[in-house]
């Protein structure tokens, strides 16, 4: 075992969440070791440039690496906080579980003191912020100096000792989150009712209920919709009301579908509906999380959103693991198991490693819903019986006319058709040598997609008797497959021609290719057009 280090103090910058529950998990391991015969030979600080801050919203937490800690402190008093966690369902207000915190720190001898780091004038840099602990008396000049850094995402300690180059950041998904308010507001929404609203803006979206009454409605947005919707500056402290006249000007008809249908009929009587804020899935991660600051000669270590912000739910989880590992690591550091140098490049190594693994999960359930809000934006294009029966709300359409691109579209679902019914039926009166012909609809049928993508952009609508061309094309198919499939094999005395009874399911790929083609020729030529201009 090595020699006890001289006194070691330890410079908590932020009284959030992060450097509250470090500072509760430091006392109570100090604590473990600590007795008459050997004091304590550990200090914390905790420091924090605000007095108050109210956030109302609920943290969703992983239980397990909360559970994992209480297991290794083994105390009643952290014991008294898991209960509190346990009947929050691990979704606490951010402002309740604080208060906890606070409460639990101050019980165990830890108050917070009000500072500003940064490098302005009237503000306390990390040369100063050790003198002013030495000028305090909590610090000799020899004295070992960790801080760390728990001041959120955009981390001043970060900043001052390692620098913002060394800063990897992605964004996964963008959001904007509604909120309605009305009489009998649903409970929960059913997968079925999901699936449908998300169609009407060829999208995602997640429903909650708020216990005081409203409802909140998060929306995964397109880049172009995020931007145009975010331009409008809306906040939880200053929503914007999405009326008539402002849905107009958002030039957004897929986006003003879903607001009237929230407005209209979605509880009990006409709602009320508001834009409360617009944001990101983004995940941030430090290359270094633990480094040594010679001008302060300190060693500097950042846990929770300071090393690693992480996106879906993954970013209570992360915190909870830092600060478990900082602590451990800096208690060892204390007992002289540890040098300040080791201590360092352990917790570094174990946090690089712990941001590996939670990237991958986020990346992961980034991709899960990219996966799922392209499905659902193809789903709400698709002119097919089962999008169009049972997963799509009803739709104000334009009444049916005759235009060129209505025959147009019918001329090449009548085409496609009929080489996928005629190629077989060839095949069954004159042989072989006909059945290539029923290979020609898959071209046809995808020709058909940009026929009717385009009839759709191009023409004005949307046009109700568009979409029922390509529907009545796959109930016929759907019954004339299983014909066709019936009278080959009553000519032919045997089971014959059976892949005709899901032709209309196979034909619908080339359809939903003939729709991205389209989608991709569009892209390039907008893209050249910018080019050239």
């Amino acid at each position: 075992m090595k020699q006890p280090s001289a006194h070691m103090v330890t410079a908590v910058i932020g009284a959030g969440p992060a450097g509250l529950l470090f500072c509760i998990a430091a006392r109570l391991l100090s604590l473990q070791t600590t007795s008459t015969q050997t004091p304590s030979r550990w200090t914390l600080a905790l420091f924090d440039k605000r007095t108050a801050y109210a956030r109302t919203h609920r943290l969703r937490m992983d239980p397990r690496p909360y559970q994992a800690m209480a297991k290794a402190l083994q105390d009643e008093r952290f014991d008294a906080l898991m209960a509190f966690l346990n009947e929050a369902r691990f979704k606490p207000v951010v402002n309740e579980l604080e208060e906890r915190l606070v409460s639990l720190a101050a019980e165990l001898g830890v108050r917070k003191v009000q500072l500003t780091l940064g490098d302005g004038p009237e503000q306390t840099d990390l040369p100063a912020l050790r003198a002013h602990l030495e000028e305090e008396g909590l610090l000799t000049p020899d004295g070992v100096l960790t801080v760390v850094g728990a001041d959120s995402v955009h981390s001043t300690v970060r900043r001052l000792a390692m620098g913002q180059d060394d800063i990897h950041k992605h964004t996964h998904q963008q959001l904007v989150r509604l909120r309605v308010e009305g009489k009998g507001l649903p409970e929960q929404l059913g997968i079925l009712a999901q699936v449908r609203l998300s169609k009407l803006i060829n999208s995602l979206l997640d429903y909650r209920l708020n216990r005081n009454g409203f409802a909140e409605v998060d929306l995964f947005l397109g880049q172009d919709e995020h931007i145009n919707l975010s331009a409008l500056g809306a906040a939880p402290k200053n929503p914007v009301e999405l009326d008539d006249a402002l849905l107009k000007s958002l030039q957004a008809p897929l986006f003003k579908r879903i607001v009237d249908h929230l407005r209209d009929g979605f509880g009990q009587g006409q709602c009320r509906v508001m834009l409360y804020s617009s944001f990101k899935l983004e995940h941030q991660a430090a290359a270094r999380c633990a480094a040594f600051d010679p001008a302060s000669n300190a060693h500097i270590f950042l846990v929770g959103d300071a090393a690693v912000s992480l996106p879906f739910f993954r970013g209570m989880a992360a915190l909870g693991q830092c600060v478990h590992h900082l602590a451990t690591t800096l208690h060892q550091a204390a007992l002289g198991q540890l040098t300040p140098q080791e201590a360092t490049a352990q917790y570094n190594n174990t946090v690089q490693s712990l941001i590996r693994r939670e990237l991958s999960v986020v990346k992961s359930r980034g991709m899960l819903i990219s996966m799922a809000r392209e499905s659902s934006r193809i789903s709400a294009m698709l002119p097919f019986p089962v999008q169009s029966w049972f997963l799509s709300m009803p739709e104000n359409d334009a009444p049916g006319r005759l235009t060129s691109g209505f025959v147009l579209n019918v001329l090449v679902a009548a085409g496609a058709a009929g080489l996928a019914l005629g190629g077989p039926l060839l095949r069954t009166l004159l042989g072989e040598p006909f059945g290539w012909i029923w290979a020609l609809s898959i071209p046809a049928q995808a020709l058909g997609g940009v026929v009717y993508y385009a009839t759709r952009l191009f023409e004005p609508g949307p046009d109700r008797w568009i979409k029922r061309v390509w529907r009545v094309q796959i109930i016929g198919l759907m019954l004339l497959g299983v014909a066709a499939t019936l009278g080959a094999s009553t000519i032919l005395g045997k089971l014959a021609q059976v892949h005709m009874t899901i032709t209309w399911f196979l034909i619908g790929i080339p359809f939903i290719a003939g729709i991205y083609i389209f989608e991709w020729v569009q892209q390039r030529s907008w893209t050249s057009a910018d080019l050239e201009a």
